[in-house]
């Protein structure tokens, strides 16, 4: 019954298509801090628990050891120059500086700079600003820095919060901070397997690469904003987008790429990710373009 299911959504997504790629650009230019083989390293708040802070950095040590099959298709939809774990981990980490747990209050940030000038900006939908408006789909995780910069840009302000008591200021949809959500460790799993299974870090790596392309784009484009369905499960929430290279496009590429990767995965495990990867692809609409990611430098 599950394979026929995965069939059955893999059609839907050739149905649907992954939009169309048209043009493909240079990956920016990589400014990573730390460790460029290892991106366990990445800061994460206290507000993170222990335990789900061991295993992220168990799942964000597995990235450095991988070397993914290269081709120039999955280059242009995620914007990276190739596979191997070296540059999976430094393109992670220019677009993850923080992770925050469930309970950080982003909510009150510090206004700490004002610009002089309004700069046109762009209004955003309530829905692009605001991923938990919507109860009944379960938040997996949440790119805070992207969401607090375009705030910010609408208000010609700059915020700050602090993270382990030391205040950052967001200045860049690359100030990445990463929220993890109610879903990561249990919505965004193969059922029946642990939580620290390998499959499982995978599937948490592809989440990550997901809230990574957040931290891209510019202009109308910044942060690569989900457009909200207007059919399907997820009619009448902001869980899809126009864009061919969108963190939904770029999530289904690594999960795919992960799979072929992941030989010890059993045949459910397999099934699974094929299920999720075609759900992914599932919420591109069929006109999406792929669009420039070099990020945007509203303070410069």
């Amino acid at each position: 019954m599950l394979r026929q299911l995965v069939l059955l959504m893999l059609g839907l997504a050739l149905l649907v298509g992954c939009g169309k790629k048209e043009g493909c650009f240079p990956p920016a230019t990589m400014q990573s801090f730390g460790s460029t083989t290892d991106a366990s390293d990445i800061p994460m708040d206290t507000t993170v628990p222990v335990d789900q802070r061991d295993i992220l950095r168990k799942d964000l040590a597995i990235l450095g050891t991988l070397n993914l099959a290269n081709n120039a298709e999955d280059s242009c939809t995620v914007g990276i120059k190739d596979f191997s774990g070296s540059t999976m981990v430094q393109y992670l980490k220019t677009r993850v500086r923080y992770i925050i747990g469930e309970t950080f209050d982003y909510k009150n940030p510090k206004v700490v700079a004002q610009r002089e000038d309004n700069n046109n900006p762009y209004i955003y939908s309530a829905a692009a600003l605001n991923p938990n408006q919507f109860s009944e789909v379960v938040t997996v995780m949440t790119n805070i820095g992207s969401l607090l910069y375009l705030v910010g840009k609408q208000k010609s302000v700059a915020y700050q919060i602090n993270i382990n008591n030391y205040p950052i200021t967001i200045q860049s949809p690359r100030d990445g901070v990463i929220q993890i959500g109610k879903g990561m460790f249990s919505a965004n799993s193969i059922p029946g397997s642990a939580r620290t299974s390998y499959v499982n870090s995978l599937l948490r790596l592809a989440v990550i690469f997901h809230e990574a392309r957040h931290s891209d784009g510019h202009a109308e484009h910044a942060a690569f904003p989900h457009m909200v369905c207007d059919s399907g499960d997820y009619e009448g929430n902001a869980a899809c987008e126009d864009n061919a290279n969108g963190p939904y496009a770029v999530q289904a590429t690594m999960t795919r790429k992960f799979l072929e990767a992941c030989t010890t995965c059993t045949s459910t495990e397999r099934e699974g990710m094929l299920l999720l990867q075609a759900d992914y692809e599932s919420r591109l609409d069929e006109q999406a373009i792929a669009r420039d990611d070099r990020p945007e430098g509203f303070w410069k």
